[in-house]
């Protein structure tokens, strides 16, 4: 007997494709195998009748199975409560019946479902030693996050989104062993909300002594020490081999620009994304006079707030 689950017509996902894959909510069936990517996830009401295990375990039933090529992993239960053990062990022990995975993201939980800095993430690391194979990995979700010693030979994607990293997770990232990967977005967050990485983390990424001789786009977002970051960049070896660099998202003020604007290196970029920023019109204009072959992204400028001589600049995904 089929089971068929509700649809998802009022899911507001970001996941909307994987890794050139559409996604697909799984409603019971697969169709679109090995072309789209499925979502498992459960709804809010209907963790009273099922488990996440228990409605992939449907997906892993379904003939075709065995070719699929990505998958995302959605709301498993009470996120803000529960971390995904449950979605662990289920992964682990479907590996040798998904042997074509090559793309992975857990933790597509929308604000509706769970604010960003609420999800309960966890041990991820077991699971990539699972999928050693895959070519794309997401992670949504900082609280509890671990990664472990990174080993992914074919990786050539890998994304972390949270409202704030912890130290640890990004030193795991930089110190990956992943020779074939060719674009990393770390969304580093605030120490407000479980942040506590600094430049430290980042400098064997930057003065590139990690395993990434084939990485061109380079996205250090959501940062809390933007400024620092753009400072850092000076001299940097990682930027002889970027195509793209973006550090959107963040607190970049006049000060961080205008190391932008100090840096040569950044002749040889394609593309610097620097929206959602607190620098100024005119530091704009010089940034883009210095470079006036390069693609820049200055959009969605924002003031800072100010409240008894305090100064307040915010990320642009923290709670």
């Amino acid at each position: 007997m089929t089971t068929i689950y509700p649809a998802e017509s009022d899911y507001l996902s970001f996941q909307d494709t994987l890794f050139g894959r559409p996604v697909r909510a799984f409603e019971g069936t697969l169709e679109g195998v090995p072309d789209a990517a499925y979502r498992v996830r459960l709804e809010y009401d209907e963790d009273q009748q099922h488990s996440w295990s228990t409605k992939f375990k449907h997906l892993l039933d379904q003939p075709q199975a065995s070719e699929l090529r990505a998958l995302v992993v959605g709301n498993w239960g009470e996120t803000w409560e529960e971390g995904p053990e449950d979605v662990v062990q289920a992964l682990i022990a479907a590996a040798d019946r998904l042997p074509h995975l090559e793309a992975l993201f857990i933790g597509d939980i929308d604000s509706q479902e769970a604010e960003i800095s609420w999800i309960h993430q966890g041990d991820l690391s077991p699971v990539l030693s699972a999928f050693p194979n895959l070519r794309f990995f997401g992670a949504q979700g900082g609280m509890n996050l671990n990664l472990g010693v990174i080993q992914l030979p074919r990786l050539e994607e890998l994304t972390i989104i949270a409202g704030g990293l912890s130290a640890e997770v990004v030193q795991q990232v930089a110190g990956a062993n992943a020779p074939e990967l060719r674009k990393l977005e770390l969304y580093i967050g605030t120490s407000d909300y479980g942040g506590s990485s600094s430049v430290a983390d980042l400098r064997p990424l930057l003065d590139g002594t990690t395993a990434f001789p084939k990485l061109v786009s380079l996205g250090l977002m959501n940062c809390d020490y933007a400024d620092a970051v753009a400072e850092a960049l000076q001299g940097a070896p990682i930027l002889e081999q970027l195509d793209v660099l973006d550090l959107s998202q963040g607190t970049l003020t006049d000060a961080g620009a205008r190391a932008l604007i100090a840096n040569p290196a950044l002749s040889r970029l394609k593309k610097l994304d620097l929206h959602h920023h607190y620098v100024s019109d005119e530091v704009i204009a010089d940034l883009q006079a210095a470079f006036p072959a390069l693609e820049i992204d200055a959009s969605d400028p924002q003031e800072a707030d100010e409240d008894d001589d305090e100064v307040y600049r915010f990320v642009a995904i923290s709670e």
